[in-house]
């Protein structure tokens, strides 16, 4: 997901992932660059809930700088 990281659209793109695998979970749900648009702690809080829900197993993120991983991990 390059941009559009919001709550509302990472788990709404997890979910349509689930239903295109058919399956219930997924292992890793990754996060490839940061949306400067959406609030870091809104697009972790959306990780956290679907983890929560048990539609993803583990959350991760690549090509976030050390300042964004430092702010995601707060949340």
């Amino acid at each position: 997901m390059y941009k559009f990281a919001s709550k509302n659209n990472v788990i709404k793109e997890a979910e349509e992932s689930l239903r295109r695998l058919g399956t219930d979970y997924i292992d890793l749900l990754q996060i490839q660059l940061p949306d400067n648009t959406t609030p870091i702690a809104e697009t972790m809080e959306a990780l956290e809930l679907l983890i929560q829900q048990g539609k993803i197993h583990a959350a991760g993120m690549s090509n976030y700088r050390v300042a964004q991983v430092m702010e995601a991990r707060k949340t």
